[in-house]
């Protein structure tokens, strides 16, 4: 496993792909599904156009993250370290061209017959399961499901263009005249 994720890494610099994503949150019996289109650049780049609940933007470019809310015209912006630290939904959308560090990082269980791989924390405490469900050639991660406490998040990419040409003005974003712009904002922490 390890050597066909080395193998993507080192083939992915760029991806393109509809998304959709259900946030399902068990104690409230509530489903929140979330579509749009994504594109990465490697190192951290990274565009979400969201257009299903509500339009809204999210962009990274290696450093900061930023997301802009149309409905309300506002903007947060942030380091994408604590973003990082705080919510692993967006940690794990950072991971395209790095599943070979995943698979070191934690304990890995195998399924061929599922095409599966179930990812768990070495470190018990941390209470959270990854699984990635595999494309049957290429083995890249088509779905992956996070489940963290009482929150299950299950995004399954469409239409994945591996290495598409981007343009690096796509990963920078400046507010749009007239939003309430939020600097530095610190996420709170998502899960136990």
């Amino acid at each position: 496993m390890i050597a066909r994720f080395e193998d993507i890494d080192r083939q992915i610099q760029s991806l393109r792909a509809h998304y959709r994503q259900q946030v399902r949150l068990e104690e409230a019996d509530t489903v929140q599904t979330i579509e749009g289109r994504i594109e990465y650049l490697k190192p951290d780049r990274l565009r979400i156009e969201h257009t299903k609940p509500e339009r809204q933007t999210v962009v990274s470019d290696g450093r900061s993250i930023w997301v802009y809310r149309q409905s309300s015209n506002q903007v947060i912006q942030s380091e994408l370290a604590d973003w990082r630290k705080a919510d692993p939904v967006i940690s794990s959308l950072l991971d395209f061209g790095g599943y070979s560090a995943l698979v070191r990082r934690y304990d890995v269980a195998y399924s061929s017959a599922a095409r599966e791989v179930t990812l768990t924390p070495k470190d018990k405490a941390a209470q959270f399961i990854l699984r990635l469900k595999l494309a049957d050639k290429t083995y890249f991660p088509v779905e992956t499901e996070l489940a963290l406490a009482h929150m299950k998040v299950k995004t399954s990419l469409e239409d994945v263009e591996l290495n598409p040409k981007v343009t690096e003005s796509d990963f920078v974003f400046t507010p749009p005249s007239g939003a309430d712009v939020f600097l530095n904002f610190k996420p709170p922490k998502v899960g136990p």
